[in-house]
């Protein structure tokens, strides 16, 4: 008897060390799956950081291309995009957006008619030899689709929101600080004594267009009030746009600055910002207007060389090969007209049901931000022929995309009874 209530005891203590043994081993399963998730969260904000400082604000491009940097932005590039597909590859969403984009991409490559002189009859070529196509103008698209896919899927959740709101800020301030700076020392930046500074940007259209996105970027999303960032932001966006004296960038960053006005009277009316508002608005008015007069104007050669891009592309309405329209005196200024010359008239359709889905989709979701930044992306691709190769706009656009849920605007009155 005393032997077998000793074995039981044994039984008994092995019984009950076994959960205890279960317990440590779940609790040390809990601890390297919290350790993952944070690696994951910490790689994430880490891309995050890089891709708007080192290539939203084209710094490793001016040092590549100024100082003969050795490190490549499209190797970087490639290893930011890679990373943000890498993170969010079991969380891939499909969204008619990305499927627009990849193809016209694709085309674009399909295009590529290889390396060596792109022939195009134009006498825009008077004054200047063109140079062998490159590559580049396919790859660039590539990796703007590859970011976007991965900012889709991943940035939009909650976690990752202050970070892109902070590194937005933080790169807006980094490219005001270079615009002050290149309006007093140009030939840091580049030797063009325009007296329109650009910064890193190098382009006072793209330093204009890029404050307008990142102060887009800085608008709540719904129902909020604007934090102090945002009024900093727009402040920063509207200095940087007067300064480029960009006429493209001026209206972007007007666009923004409504945006928030309407945003701001809808959630907290107030007189007093109101009145702010309005002034900023009339100052950016008057900045067009006055740039208007003084600047050389550019647009009757623009609108020369547009009817002529137009039609070569009506004459050959299959294109003429991806990058053809790079490097030619005076570009389409276009995304539709520059996708009609080089890659038909297939892609600029495209283009235009793609634009149309993300206007939709920023109409439906009520969410400020998601407007200003997809009136940002219509200036850029009417403005610009370099829409699909900055990764500007469809990043943006990617970043700020409502995966199919409609945001309801909160009403003046809930405001007023929870102030």
């Amino acid at each position: 008897m005393k032997k077998a209530a000793r074995t039981g005891r044994l039984v008994g203590l092995r019984i009950r060390g076994w959960p205890l043994g279960f317990q440590l081993e779940v609790e040390k399963l809990g601890i390297e799956i919290k350790s993952a998730h944070e690696l994951y969260r910490n790689a994430a904000r880490l891309l995050i950081w890089s891709f708007f400082l080192l290539i939203f604000s084209r710094v490793l491009e001016f040092f590549a291309f100024s100082y003969e940097s050795p490190v490549r932005p499209v190797a970087v590039y490639a290893a930011i995009a890679g990373g943000f597909l890498l993170l969010s590859v079991k969380r891939i969403q499909i969204d008619p957006f990305l499927c627009l984009l990849g193809i016209i991409v694709a085309i674009g490559f399909w295009q590529y008619r290889g390396e060596g002189v792109v022939e195009f009859p134009s006498e825009l070529l008077s004054d200047v030899q063109p140079r062998p196509s490159h590559i580049s103008y396919a790859v660039w698209p590539l990796l703007n689709l590859v970011a976007a896919v991965g900012l889709f899927s991943l940035v939009n959740e909650e976690d990752f929101q202050k970070t892109v709101r902070d590194a937005a800020f933080a790169t807006l301030c980094l490219l005001m600080a270079s615009m002050i700076v290149d309006f007093f020392w140009p030939h840091i930046f580049h030797d063009i004594p325009n007296g329109r500074a650009s910064g890193l940007a190098k382009n006072p259209n793209t330093a204009a267009m890029m404050a307008a996105t990142l102060a887009a970027l800085m608008l709540p999303r719904t129902g909020e009030r604007l934090p102090y960032q945002t009024w900093i932001s727009i402040g920063i966006a509207v200095l940087a746009a007067i300064m480029s004296g960009s006429r493209s960038g001026q209206l972007a960053v007007g666009v923004v600055a409504a945006t928030g006005l309407w945003t701001h009277c809808q959630y907290h009316p107030s007189r007093r910002a109101i009145i702010g508002w309005g002034a900023v608005l009339c100052g950016l008015c008057i900045a067009i207007v006055y740039f208007q007069m003084v600047r050389i104007d550019s647009s009757n050669l623009r609108l020369h060389a547009a009817g002529i891009f137009l039609d070569a592309a009506l004459g050959n309405p299959s294109g003429f090969g991806t990058g053809a329209t790079n490097d030619y005196v005076t570009g389409p200024h276009n995304t539709f007209l520059k996708l009609m010359v080089e890659s038909g008239v297939v892609s600029a359709v495209l283009m235009l049901l793609l634009m149309g889905y993300i206007s939709y989709s920023a109409y439906s979701s009520r969410s400020p931000r998601s407007v200003a930044v997809v009136s940002v992306a219509w200036i850029a691709v009417l403005f610009s022929h370099t829409a699909l190769v900055e990764p500007l706009a469809m990043a943006a656009v990617a970043i700020t995309a409502v995966k199919g849920v409609a945001l309801v605007s909160l009403r003046r009155d809930e405001i007023s009874a929870n102030p």
